[in-house]
């Protein structure tokens, strides 16, 4: 008969190879039975960067143990500098081509934590702002960066440059990345410590008023995780003069 095939499995291709005996004139019952070579499949197993360039490409049978390589880098930005984390998926012994990404963490690369002003990437927060820091004082110092930002309300709304910047209010980088801002002690985001803010987070204490989220973070000046009567006495200090949150 025509030469037959035979269906490739997960680990070779098969090519048919001739008879097992030599056909010839029948002579009496017979039987024929079709020989094959076998072929390693080839999988290629990719790793590549964020960026889609490739790290190292490598042939492996199924089955086989896939060896990463060593761990790629990504080079900083002018705002953020660059981590390797992990690989995009578990990686797992061969069953077909398969292709791995690199993903990184990032962090503030353009200020540090106890510069005016820094951006944690974690938080989402702007977490340093300082008393009756102005829309112009954020502005210009990402700017001696060469960085772009824009500040505006916690309700999006656009500010004037001599606005103080509170609580709430909203830094978006170049990028397009936006960071909440934090007084600490400021819960009412007008960029100033006051009686309002005294009040405001004792009536919390005393369970009488909600404080949320990033206004919340402000209120807790112990940074203890918590809203306790220490909280709302230094903030009355603060204003009356006795002591600088902000020290």
């Amino acid at each position: 008969p025509a030469n037959p095939t035979k269906a490739a499995d997960k680990t070779y291709t098969y090519t048919f190879a001739g008879w097992d005996k030599t056909v010839g004139k029948v002579t009496g019952n017979a039987t024929y039975t079709a020989k094959y070579t076998s072929e390693y499949i080839n999988y290629n197993v990719k790793f590549v960067n964020e960026d889609g360039t490739v790290i190292s490409t490598k042939t492996y049978h199924y089955g086989d143990t896939v060896t990463a390589p060593s761990n790629p880098t990504k080079a900083n930005d002018k705002i953020y500098g660059y981590t390797f984390s992990h690989w995009d998926k578990e990686i797992v012994k061969v069953t077909g081509n398969a292709v791995y990404t690199a993903k990184y963490t990032y962090y503030c690369a353009c200020f540090g934590p106890d510069d005016e002003f820094y951006l944690d990437v974690e938080t989402g927060y702007m977490p340093n702002i300082d008393e009756k820091t102005t829309v112009a004082d954020i502005v210009n110092a990402f700017a001696q960066k060469d960085i772009t930002v824009t500040v505006t309300d916690a309700n999006g709304n656009s500010m004037d440059a001599n606005e103080y910047v509170g609580t709430g209010c909203i830094i978006t980088e170049e990028y397009g990345n936006k960071y909440q801002g934090i007084l600490l002690g400021d819960v009412d985001g007008n960029g100033i410590i006051d009686s309002t803010d005294y009040l405001r987070i004792k009536a919390m204490f005393l369970k009488k008023y909600t404080i949320e989220g990033v206004y919340f973070v402000a209120a807790d000046v112990e940074v203890d995780g918590e809203i306790s009567s220490t909280d709302f006495l230094q903030i009355k200090k603060h204003f009356l003069g006795t002591l600088n949150l902000h020290k």
